[in-house]
């Protein structure tokens, strides 16, 4: 190859350098470099052509003055891009970083030896991928760039080149970016809202028990966990018909419509963080047990009318290590999956289920409706209603509010869902093939069997062998049924008595010198925090003047050193700290160059500087959070002793 391509080549990573180079002149022999009327070279695949036969360039100037570009920072991703030509006309823009992905490196070793995109590679305004790759490649190439738009480009004649593989590259993409913007949204909506339940949780979880007294507890009995998609109204009287035959575990948000209908629930799962998921307990009077995550609003247990005993479960966050340290047996953790109904079929699990079902789990606008009609949300549109605001308008806000996506159905048709719905799909097809799915519409979930209430449970009441005429086997098998309805019958039982024991699982005395203690550590730590944030601020100034006094400068870093150790040591306090600035933390793992200015990303001294005063403003606000908080629990705890 020529010399521009060995120096393109030196300015890959060594992954894709190996690629390229283990490619065989052979293996080229379909990849044909032809002219354009214009002498300007163009690619042929067989009898595929990746380019304008008139005129390339022209091509790709007019289709880069589509692409969206108002001067700020964004991220062009190129999914195929032939010879790069387009890539060529966006290049010199400023406040642009590139992303090209190829589907054969054919098309890369030939696009590479006819233009020097080396200079860019090297400051990595271009990454270049091959396909396959994994999240891990697309993470390190878009590191440091969280929050900056992308624009995906698909290149028209490379996809009717080869439209399974590009289309299974842009699908790889859109889900890994879908993925972060929801985990950076979670973390600026909710990281506040998780430290404060946490903490004011803490009185009421005294009266809760373990959720490890669960566990193992239904072994050899059915477990039908039940969700609030638009088909469960369909389901309903198939629940009631046999709902002698499983144990019944509801999602918080289908609690109303079941106890509507007069469905008795064994388990009630509650696991958002927002004050407005106490509505869905709210004024319930039955017999269910809560199942209740540290996170879930603290609302919940302070409602006058609503479900008072329950199981408590652990939490990933170290916060909750205060917990674990005082209690008296294990807490019990249970697995996220990023919604209530993944978290109830990872509590079936643990219960060691003979059979897991699940209904209601539509994933999808069913009938055109967002939830089951019946449940909490619907009822309090009652008083939001106007004439100005109607109920279908709401409706149609929550179909609308993310981009729609059409995918296969239960009935093998198109049904309408969007990415966040598809996210949850991609989890129970990865970790519940165990599940059998009795949702009678809504989207398809691959590697979930698929039933019907009839089917599952009609057959196990007749008897599996109507046509044999003898009765002894009839008289057997209908012994076995009754044992196994006895069965269920004596777990739900036992499910009760779990909460009517008093069986302490911890000292509140002890809970109390804990908090004590760490109230005592936070006002101990926030002097040197505060120094932290002064110092830090000194430094950026000193920085950003241009006039820098090197012997104040040197002066200032050694005092910044001594503060970083110091709190460095705190390494237990930082762990808990670290739940109210998590989008920080983010942030810092991103590189925080969606977060500095073009002078600190320009200038690396003064950008390190701004790093140093975001982190310990962070780190200030989160103590001065935790201690507000904590402070109200120590009163309401010395109180009740």
């Amino acid at each position: 190859m020529n010399s521009i391509y060995q120096k393109n080549i030196q300015s890959l990573n060594e992954k894709i350098r190996n690629i390229l180079s283990k490619i065989q002149e052979i293996e080229m022999l379909d990849f044909v470099l032809e002219e354009a009327k214009t002498k300007v070279p163009i690619l042929r695949i067989e009898n595929h052509y990746l380019h304008s036969k008139h005129d390339p360039i022209k091509e790709a100037s007019r289709f880069a003055t589509e692409l969206p570009y108002d001067g700020k920072e964004r991220i062009y991703l190129y999914i195929g891009a032939g010879l790069g030509y387009i890539i060529q006309e966006s290049l010199a823009k400023e406040n642009l970083s590139h992303c090209w992905i190829e589907s054969d490196p054919r098309i890369l070793k030939l696009a590479l030896s006819l233009y020097d995109y080396s200079s860019y590679l090297i400051n990595q305004k271009l990454q270049i991928l091959i396909h396959p790759f994994t999240e891990d490649d697309l993470y390190e190439a878009f590191k440091g760039k969280s929050t900056v738009p992308v624009t995906l480009v698909p290149h028209r004649a490379s996809f009717q080149w080869k439209e399974k593989e590009y289309i299974s590259i842009k699908f790889i993409c859109e889900k890994f970016f879908h993925k972060k913007d929801v985990n950076l949204a979670t973390l600026v909506r909710f990281e506040k809202i998780w430290t404060k339940n946490m903490i004011l949780n803490l009185p009421s979880l005294i009266d809760l028990q373990p959720v490890s007294r669960l566990f193992g507890i239904a072994k050899d009995c059915n477990i039908l966990v039940v969700c609030a998609g638009p088909s469960l109204t369909e389901s309903i009287p198939e629940i009631i018909k046999y709902r002698d035959q499983f144990i019944l575990i509801v999602v918080d948000t289908a609690l109303a419509i079941l106890d509507a209908s007069g469905i008795e629930p064994d388990l009630i799962y509650s696991v958002d963080p927002q004050s407005l998921n106490s509505y869905y307990l709210e004024g319930y009077k039955g017999k269910g047990k809560l199942i209740f995550d540290p996170t879930s609003t603290y609302l919940s247990l302070r409602l006058n009318i609503g479900p008072k005993e329950g199981f408590f479960s652990s939490s990933p966050f170290p916060f909750i290590k205060i917990l674990d340290e005082v209690s008296q047996e294990e807490i019990g953790e249970i697995p996220y999956g990023g919604s209530v109904s993944t978290n109830a079929i990872a509590l079936a699990k643990l219960m060691d289920a003979d059979k897991i079902y699940i209904t209601g789990q539509d994933l999808a606008f069913s009938h055109k409706l967002a939830h089951a009609k019946g449940a909490i949300l619907e009822e309090r549109l009652n008083h939001l209603e106007s004439r100005k605001f109607r109920r279908e308008k709401h409706n149609q806000f929550q179909l609308s509010a993310l981009p729609k996506l059409w995918e296969k159905s239960l009935d093998g048709k198109k049904i309408h869902t969007n990415e966040k719905l598809v996210i949850f799909r991609n989890w129970f097809q990865e970790n519940a093939k165990e599940v059998i799915n009795l949702t009678n519409s809504g989207l398809s979930i691959e590697g979930l069997r698929t039933s019907h209430f009839q089917d599952e449970f009609e057959n196990s009441q007749r008897t599996i062998l109507e046509e044999d005429s003898k009765k002894e086997i009839i008289a057997k098998q209908s012994s076995k049924f009754k044992e196994k309805m006895d069965l269920i019958r004596n777990t739900q039982e036992r499910i009760q008595s779990l909460c009517l024991e008093k069986k302490a699982w911890l000292q509140p005395k002890a809970l109390l010198k804990s908090l004590t203690e760490l109230q005592i550590q936070l006002k101990e730590f926030l002097p040197e925090v505060e120094k932290g944030v002064k110092l830090s601020s000194l430094i950026y100034k000193n920085i950003e003047s241009g006039s820098e006094n090197a012997e104040y400068l040197s002066k200032k870093i050694q005092e910044m050193n001594q503060v970083d150790e110091a709190v460095s040591t705190r390494k237990n306090l930082n762990q808990i700290l670290s739940t109210s600035l998590q989008r920080v933390i983010f942030s810092v793992t991103e590189g925080y160059e969606a977060n500095l200015s073009v002078q600190e990303r320009e200038n690396e001294r003064l950008g390190i500087a701004k790093k140093s005063i975001l982190l310990y403003e962070g780190l200030r606000n989160s103590i001065q959070n935790f201690k507000f908080h904590i402070s109200r629990v120590i009163l309401q705890l010395s109180d009740e002793s």
